[in-house]
């Protein structure tokens, strides 16, 4: 059996030994208010990112075989939930990524809640709440000393062509000059 997992974006992962429940809520958004089209009244109707709700049961006695047992064990989950709400507070964008095993990992996954019930001394409970976010990823280039604005710059790499595109047929010119009774080949191109 493959161990069901919540890793943060960091690599701290945690093992869920007791998936007691799933649920899993995809949500359509229907606009307050209507556009009309000639006689037709059109609902635009978006879906929006899902939602996951998890009940995990966490032991002192583990089930997943390698995973620590005891207080050392309840010890883990709470440091690291706890790890998550820090990083939250501090501003740091706490993503998750669920991993059961059966279906693609579930990436860019915020923790909502997390509430704990403690009811026998051997176990706790936890009932997570993640949504899934949209996150823009961007990208940052080094251009060195001589960016693409500067007076060295070539003209295909400033407008965002490589050095190496295909520009189509160059036209060159071939003159022969003579120096001192020996004739020299020059050719030019001409772009």
């Amino acid at each position: 059996m493959t161990p069901v997992l919540l890793r943060q974006d960091n690599g701290e992962t945690l093992v869920l030994d007791g998936v007691v429940g799933e649920q899993f809520a995809p949500i359509l958004r229907i606009p307050a208010h209507r556009t009309e089209r000639k006689r037709d009244v059109v609902d635009d109707v978006s879906e929006e990112l899902p939602a996951m709700a998890l009940s995990v049961v966490f032991s002192e006695t583990p089930t997943v075989a390698g995973l620590s047992r005891g207080v050392e064990r309840l010890e883990e989950v709470r440091a690291f939930f706890d790890g998550v709400r820090d990083a939250m507070l501090s501003g740091t964008l706490a993503l998750l990524t669920y991993d059961d095993g059966r279906m693609p990992p579930t990436r860019d996954l915020m923790l909502q809640g997390w509430p704990r019930d403690r009811r026998v001394a051997l176990n706790e409970r936890y009932n997570l709440t993640l949504r899934q976010v949209r996150v823009a990823k961007v990208s940052t280039v080094d251009l060195g000393d001589q960016g693409a604005t500067s007076d060295t710059a070539r003209a295909d790499v400033a407008s965002s062509r490589s050095g190496e595109d295909d520009r189509g047929t160059v036209s060159t010119k071939s003159i022969a000059a003579s120096a001192d009774d020996a004739t020299l080949g020059i050719t030019t191109g001409l772009r």
